[in-house]
């Protein structure tokens, strides 16, 4: 029987081979055929790719190892032709030899992406013997920061020393890990007002806070002092340990989860934010009145000024991820999974986030809003109402967010990183695991926002034809390189001539009709807002009218808010009708 594939070949994926015809087969065997042929096909268009998925290439592999192979052995029992079996383990071989070298390269390539910081040096001092090792003073000093919470067996083992040698370098930088002379008063002090404000949090972010404020204090200190500020709310917050698979990244800045927060959607406020798989750090956390494309990359690219440029990034696939996937494609390369669309499912890390982001302070301004509304007459519907809203209340919103962030990624982290903090295992992992590299270091934010924003999806179309927003046949025939498996990675208007930005436009247009496939629904809709005052002098009025009240800390009759208007120590109801704003 003549084959369509010979072992020599490379694998293409509509040559796996029918089943003789010459047979009647059973619904089984067909089934199994089925199989065989789409996890061929599927490891075939893995392979096209010049610069493929790692992990996905290793599942392709790993699923042809364990669910082929033993379905072609079952197969020798249904009467199926010997030469036939050989020639599909033949074809199966081949793709998997394929595939290890793809795995090769591309581990190759990965590894030439990551920079190794250079923190312990061997110097040679002319005698026998293995060279002096040399610690960088700056890297203990950062190490033993009073904002972190790193031991000295830690360091040593990251560093790879023992200790009594880091302790001997740390002894001649006049670094130590001393404790903050505070007194148990003050500090009990400081975790009571923490506590009026944060009542839900618990011992690892009383000692974040501390931490905020440079203060390096015992763990049995704090748990002491809690214990006497809140011992009921200690009681309540003791539980037994959920069980979670084991995630894994291997280097900080490797994968970026990112998403969108929408209990305070009802009253035009979205909050955007994008935290890193290996350390926890959460690298943006930012309030919006919008939930636009561009709003998002906005939020993206600050992340990435100030943290780096991440090499694959994981969301959903609402349609306001649509400018983020287009800047890492463009900035990482196509068709290596530089953005992972998926469910919320799979991306646990920024989901479990917004647990934390409600218990600390979404929760917080959602019933403060309901109570506006029950109360005080605020409508939501009220389009001049949102409006005031988000001026008084975004930037005071975005100012909890900040907070959060901070104490977020002081925190002590549970489980198997002994309570290291976010911020703690970013510096340990970019010095045993290397940094990733930026291809956009040191261009402002300004510019790759104005460079790569997006605002609206773009319509469909097909390559090469003309029409609202295409470009005209003589534009696209005179540089045959803008095709589909162009390498966006490389783009500069000046490598198209003179029609550049428009050619170059183009290929954004085509990316995004490519990236489009992905989004399963548009972005969540989020009330608009219209300011009241036709006029800016008449809103310039408002706000200074709007400044003097508030210095002179003066409040409204029938708004719940005097000593006299509360009903028998309840929160009150307002009295008579609302303006009509």
């Amino acid at each position: 029987m003549a084959m369509n594939l010979l072992p020599t070949d490379d694998p293409k994926s509509d040559t796996f081979p029918s089943l003789p015809r010459s047979y009647s087969w059973s619904s089984t065997v067909k089934t199994a055929h089925i199989s065989l042929c789409v996890r061929y096909r599927q490891a075939c268009q893995l392979l096209s790719h010049d610069n493929g998925d790692l992990a996905r290439l290793k599942i392709s592999r790993a699923a042809i190892l364990d669910e082929c192979i033993p379905i072609l052995s079952d197969l020798e029992a249904h009467d199926l032709p010997t030469v036939f079996i050989d020639s599909l383990l033949d074809i199966f071989a081949l793709v998997v030899a394929r595939l290890d070298d793809s795995i090769d390269n591309i581990s190759k390539s990965s590894h030439s992406e990551v920079i190794h910081v250079q923190v312990v040096q061997g110097k040679s001092e002319g005698s026998f013997g293995r060279p002096a090792k040399l610690i960088d003073p700056a890297v203990l000093t950062e190490a033993f920061h009073s904002s972190r919470n790193i031991s000295v067996k830690r360091l040593a083992k990251t560093l790879r020393v023992s200790r009594p040698t880091l302790y001997k370098y740390m002894k001649r930088s006049g670094v130590s890990r001393s404790f903050s002379n505070i007194s148990s008063a003050d500090l009990a002090s400081i975790i009571k007002a923490f506590k009026r404000k944060h009542p839900h949090s618990g011992s690892r972010f009383v000692r974040a806070e501390l931490r905020t404020m440079n203060l390096r204090v015992q763990k049995h200190r704090v748990l002491e002092s809690l214990k006497q500020v809140d011992s009921l709310g200690v009681q309540l917050r003791k539980h037994r340990a959920v069980e979670r698979r084991i995630y894994t990244s291997p280097r900080p800045n490797y994968l970026w989860h990112m998403d969108g927060h929408h209990k305070l959607a009802p009253w035009g406020i979205v909050i955007h934010g994008v935290i890193d798989g290996y350390d926890r750090m959460i690298t943006s956390i930012q309030a919006g009145d919008n939930n636009r494309a561009s709003a998002v990359l906005g939020f993206f690219l600050q992340a990435v000024q100030r943290f780096g440029c991440p090499s694959r990034c994981r969301g959903d696939r609402g349609g306001e991820n649509i400018g983020v996937a287009m800047y890492m494609i463009l900035a990482r390369g196509a068709n290596r999974g530089s953005y992972l669309w998926g469910s919320s499912t799979h991306n646990q890390r920024i989901e479990r986030l917004w647990l934390d982001v409600g218990k600390q302070f979404a929760r917080s301004w959602k019933a403060f809003f309901i109570r506006l509304e029950s109360l005080h007459n605020m409508d939501r519907d009220n389009a001049h109402h949102l409006w005031l809203l988000r001026q008084l209340f975004l930037d005071d919103i975005n100012n909890d967010a900040k907070s959060f962030q901070e104490r977020w990624n002081v925190h002590g982290i549970s489980g198997s990183t002994s309570d290291q903090t976010p911020q703690d295992l970013r510096f340990l992992g970019q010095i045993s695991q290397g940094v990733q590299d930026d291809p956009h270091d040191g261009v402002p934010v300004e510019i790759l926002q104005e460079h790569l924003g997006v605002d609206t999806i773009m319509p469909k179309q097909a390559f090469g034809t003309t029409g609202a927003g295409a470009l005209p046949e003589d534009v696209l025939q005179w540089n045959s390189s803008v095709q589909h498996d162009i390498d966006y990675d490389d783009l500069m208007d000046s490598d198209f001539g003179p029609e550049g930005s428009q050619v170059l436009s183009f290929v954004r247009r085509q990316l995004q009709s490519e990236q489009q496939r992905h989004v399963r629904h548009p972005p969540v809709r989020v009330p608009g807002s219209r300011c009241p005052f036709p006029a800016a002098q008449a809103r310039d009025d408002f706000w200074e009218a709007m400044s003097i009240a508030m210095e002179d800390k003066s409040i409204p009759h029938g708004y719940g808010l005097f000593a006299d208007e509360w009903d028998e120590a309840e929160y009150p109801t307002t009295h008579g009708e609302s303006p009509s704003m």
